[in-house]
C-alpha cells in the first residue's frame, strides 16, 4: 500500500510538472486577455487597446490541424485551395467563432514562385523553420499592382502566414549594398533596373488574419500593406526594399502599411525601408484607429501621410525609432501636421535622429505623449493628464519580456537608446 501511495504521489507531481512549465501567454495569444484590473479612467481607449489583434489570439500551433505538406516544386496554390475547401466544409455558419483553421505546411527549402500566392479563409501557410522554409518570388514587374506581391490575403479571415521567410529572388541576387538608401529622397529604379516592383504580404480587407515569426526581406517595393480589421503582426522582421523613391503609391515605394482597425503590430523589427510604417486611412475609406504598436524596433521613421487622414487613438507603446541622419526623415515624421488623426499617444517610446537638431526631447518614461501639435525634430506634446496608474497603456494578462523596462534603465541619450534598441531588435540573416 507503501509503493503504491508513493507511486500515486509521484504520478500526481509529473501531472503538474506541464501546468508548471507551461509558458506565460505573450500579446497576441490566445490567454492574454484584457485586464481590467489595471484600466484608468483618465484613458478610456484602453480597453479598446487590450482586444487589439486577432479575436481569441493567434491559435496555438499544435492546435491546428495540417492538411497537405508542401515540397519544393509542389503545387503550392492548388494546396491552399484545396485546404481552403476543407475547411468551408466544417465551417459552422452559426458559430464563426468556434471555426479552426487548417495548416499547410512548407517543408524546409526553396519554394520558387512565378505569380502571386493567394491566400484563402481558414488556411494557415507555415514553414517548418523560419530561415529554412523560404518562398522565393520570381516574379517582374514594372509597376507595383495587386498581382505583384509574393502573397496577398484579399477579403479573408482566420488566415495566417507562419514560421518562414518570404524574398525576392533578383533583389536578393543583387544584396542590399546594391540597393540600400544612402542619401536622402532615393529614386526608384537603382541602377537602371524597372521591373522590381513587386511587394511582399498585402492584406487588403480582410479580418482576424495574421503574420508571426515570420521574415519579409529583400522586397521589390512594400514589404508590407495591411488592411483590414484585427490583424495581428508578430514577431516579424522587414528588411529591405528595393524601390523607395517618391514615385508610386501617395508616400511612396518601399514602405509598410499598417491600415487597421484594431489591430496589434508587436515585437517587430523593421529596416532598410523608406517608411518604417505609415499610419493613415485606407485610399478606400477603411479606418486606421485603435491600433497597438508594442515594442517594436524601426530604423527609418514612423510617418503619419496624410493623403487619408488616420482615424486616431492608436498606442505606440515601448517603440523605439532610431532615424539616421541620411535617411531624410525625422523618427516621428507626417506629411501635413493637421491631417493626423486625434488621440494618438506615445508611452515609455523614443523616437530620435533624422536631424541634427535632435535634443532627444519627448522621451521621459513617466509621462504620456501625443502626436496633436508635434514640432520638429522629433518634439510631441506632454498629455495632460497622470501616467496610467499600472504603468502601462495596453493592459492585458500576458508577459512583455520585450519591454523596454526589462533590459535596463531608462535610456537618457541617444547612445543609451541605440545599445538598448540593438538588444531587442531581431537579428537579421542581411548582412
Amino acid at each position: 500500500m507503501r509503493y503504491l501511495r508513493s507511486m500515486a504521489c509521484i504520478a500526481a507531481l509529473l501531472a503538474a510538472i506541464p501546468a508548471l512549465a507551461a509558458a506565460e501567454p505573450r500579446p497576441g495569444d490566445p490567454d492574454s486577455k484584457p485586464d481590467a484590473a489595471r484600466f484608468d479612467p483618465n484613458y478610456p481607449d484602453m480597453k479598446e487597446w487590450a482586444s487589439a489583434g486577432v479575436r481569441g489570439g493567434i491559435p496555438l500551433r499544435d492546435t491546428l490541424k495540417v492538411v497537405k505538406t508542401i515540397k519544393p516544386g509542389d503545387d503550392l496554390q492548388a494546396a491552399i485551395d484545396a485546404a481552403a475547401k476543407e475547411f468551408a466544409a466544417s465551417a459552422d455558419p452559426k458559430k464563426p467563432e468556434a471555426d479552426k483553421p487548417v495548416v499547410v505546411l512548407l517543408s524546409t527549402g526553396t519554394h520558387s514562385i512565378r505569380k502571386a500566392i493567394e491566400l484563402r479563409s481558414g488556411v494557415v501557410l507555415r514553414g517548418q523553420n523560419k530561415e529554412l522554409a523560404v518562398i522565393e518570388n520570381t516574379l517582374r514587374s514594372t509597376k507595383l499592382s495587386p498581382a505583384a506581391f509574393t502573397v496577398r490575403a484579399d477579403k479573408v479571415r482566420l488566415a495566417g502566414i507562419e514560421d518562414l521567410t518570404l524574398r525576392h529572388e533578383e533583389v536578393a541576387r543583387l544584396g542590399l549594398a546594391v540597393y540600400a538608401e544612402r542619401v536622402a529622397g532615393p529614386k526608384n529604379n537603382p541602377n537602371g533596373v524597372k521591373d522590381l516592383h513587386v511587394g511582399g504580404v498585402e492584406i487588403e480587407d480582410s479580418e482576424d488574419c495574421w503574420l508571426d515569426n515570420v521574415n519579409i526581406l529583400h522586397s521589390g517595393s512594400h514589404p508590407l500593406d495591411a488592411a483590414g480589421r484585427r490583424i495581428t503582426v508578430r514577431d516579424v522582421l522587414i528588411d529591405g526594399a528595393f524601390n523607395k523613391g517618391e514615385e508610386g503609391s501617395p508616400a511612396g515605394s518601399g514602405n509598410v502599411y499598417f491600415s487597421v482597425t484594431g489591430g496589434l503590430f508587436y515585437n517587430n523589427t523593421v529596416k532598410n525601408t523608406r517608411h518604417c510604417l505609415v499610419i493613415r486611412d485606407t485610399l478606400s475609406g477603411g479606418d486606421c484607429k485603435f491600433n497597438v504598436m508594442l515594442d517594436c524596433n524601426f530604423q527609418g521613421d514612423v510617418n503619419y501621410h496624410g493623403n487619408r487622414k488616420d482615424s486616431g487613438r492608436n498606442l505606440f507603446e515601448g517603440v523605439f525609432v532610431r532615424s539616421l541622419t541620411s535617411h531624410g526623415w525625422p523618427a516621428w515624421a507626417y506629411w501635413k501636421r493637421e491631417e493626423i488623426g486625434l488621440g494618438n499617444l506615445a508611452y515609455k517610446s523614443i523616437g530620435w535622429g533624422g536631424s541634427n537638431a535632435d535634443k532627444f526631447e519627448s522621451t521621459k518614461p513617466d509621462v504620456v505623449y501625443t502626436f496633436t501639435g508635434i514640432r520638429d525634430p522629433n518634439i510631441l506634446a506632454p498629455v495632460e493628464k497622470p501616467a496610467p496608474t499600472a504603468g502601462t497603456l495596453y493592459a492585458v494578462t500576458a508577459t512583455r519580456p520585450t519591454r523596454p523596462e526589462s533590459l535596463g534603465t531608462w535610456p537618457k541619450n541617444p547612445g543609451e537608446a541605440r545599445d538598448m534598441m540593438l538588444k531587442r531588435m531581431i537579428a537579421s540573416p542581411i548582412k
